[in-house]
């Protein structure tokens, strides 16, 4: 996995993000429950497949909203749990 750390101006609507299943995306500074974040979206996508989790994470906005989206509901938790790790 490799993490690239971004000016504030290249992310306007959001702090970071996940690139298929290798490159996650943060808007500087470096901060260590974002990285676990994103982490949890890249292992998602590695479970899920390539294709199919594009699909479900989009299905899943739309049908329940960014906050309720099952995958931001783990990534929160990963959050959490995985910190420590990135920190």
């Amino acid at each position: 996995m490799k993490i690239i750390l971004v000016p504030k101006w290249c992310l306007p609507f959001g702090y970071g993000l996940c690139l298929y299943w290798f490159v996650i995306v943060v808007k500087g500074p470096y901060q260590a429950y974002l990285i676990a974040h994103e982490a949890e979206h890249v292992r998602q996508w590695k479970a899920e497949g390539f294709f199919k989790w594009p699909v479900k994470y989009f299905y899943y906005l739309f049908k329940y909203g960014y906050k309720e989206n099952p995958y931001e509901v783990q990534a929160r938790q990963a959050e959490r749990r995985d910190y420590s790790k990135y920190a």
